[in-house]
């Protein structure tokens, strides 16, 4: 063979080796490269999966030591949530209910069983022991709750987004229902004190001046915590005089219930509008819209009753024992009193209703 032709067929096999060993680099090498992105990405997990575990500790701590500001820290702007009372509410709802002393745990316990990671996104779910106080419900008693938390990093930090939490109902035995216990009537020591009423009877209080009318200058509180004890109703009843309105607002926690006595009123709630006379009903679910005005001849009598205590902080802060002088309110003390009530106005005035005092709150 020439020397030319034996260089040429050297210089080709020297070129098939070269390739042939990149080859094998390469594809040795995929195996690696991917081990070591499955390995930083579990790394990154776990890093995520601790720190939210120290920020659902932190937020633990944040109601036991009714702190709203680093409640405000863990949560994003547009938290949701839905509470284990079934309302659905944002996170100035949740921090008006601290912040008023409505929403309070004396004891919390979080049992987190399960993580998942989705980038910037993290599950978080698990089981909850609390004991409520404040003017909650169930002030005082042990519930055991299911939780699941959404998180979120925004911004370089994990903060929650929403939440849905329920009551675990307790576990009834076979042989209670069976002898009929599971049905038994209310401890005979609840703290509420039964009452018997007539219509003058209750607190008449007197409303302080503000800057905005007000529907009535005095109201009666029949029922609730500062009444008789009630830790599940507040109820009372006031006079709007002729021509006067109750301006649209919505209550963020509590179911409401308008009994009208005398007179006609026209309501608007939610989508809906009407008239309505002496014996009729108003139910008013919480977070709705609602609003009315005294359209007869004669006064409108009305009984309001709520679900839940809340509304009776707000009547007694813009409000004194009637005998006493009230002093006028600002608009800055009228604001506070209806966080502290969790009460919020603002929505525009009702279509086809000329309400004289619109601007003004209940």
């Amino acid at each position: 063979m020439p020397i030319a032709d034996s260089c040429v067929s050297g210089g080709r096999l020297m070129k098939r080796f070269v390739a042939f060993a990149a080859v094998l680099f390469l594809t040795s090498s995929v195996p690696i490269l991917l081990g070591q992105t499955t390995t930083v990405t579990k790394s990154n997990d776990q890093e995520a999966e601790k720190e939210l575990r120290r920020l659902n500790d932190e937020e633990i701590q944040a109601f036991l030591q009714k702190d709203p500001d680093a409640m405000a820290r863990l949560w994003s702007d547009d938290l949701v949530v839905t509470n284990p009372l079934n309302k659905f509410v944002n996170k100035q709802a949740v921090l008006g209910m601290v912040k008023s002393g409505f929403l309070v745990i004396t004891s919390y316990t979080r049992n987190i069983e399960y993580i998942r990671i989705y980038g910037d996104t993290a599950i978080v779910a698990g089981n909850e022991e609390v004991v409520w106080g404040g003017r909650m419900p169930n002030a005082g008693k042990t519930e055991h709750l299911r939780f699941t938390g959404i998180w979120m990093r925004q911004g370089g930090r994990w903060q929650q987004v929403a939440r849905h939490a329920n009551i675990v109902p307790e576990q009834v035995s076979s042989s209670s229902v069976q002898s009929g216990s599971a049905h038994t009537l209310p401890a005979a020591n609840s703290p509420a004190k039964p009452l018997l009423l007539e219509q003058n009877e209750g607190e008449l209080r007197t409303r302080r001046p503000r800057p905005q009318p007000s529907p009535a200058s005095q109201f009666t509180l029949n029922v609730g915590p500062k009444i008789n004890g009630s830790e599940h109703f507040v109820v009372g009843t006031e006079q709007i005089a002729q021509g006067a309105s109750i301006p649209t607002h919505k209550h963020q926690t509590e179911d409401e219930l308008l009994l009208i006595h005398s007179g006609t009123a026209h309501v608007v709630l939610g989508e809906q509008e009407r008239d309505l006379h002496a014996g009729g009903l108003v139910f008013i679910p919480a977070n709705t819209w609602i609003g009315l005005k005294n359209v007869s001849s004669e006064s409108l009598d009305l009984t309001f009753v709520f679900s839940a205590p809340g509304f009776d902080d707000f009547q007694r802060c813009i409000s004194v024992p009637a005998g006493d002088t009230p002093a006028p309110m600002t608009e800055a003390e009228l604001r506070a009193c209806q966080q502290q009530g969790h009460m919020i106005t603002g929505m525009p005035i009702p279509r086809g209703t000329d309400y004289e005092h619109g601007a003004g709150t209940p």
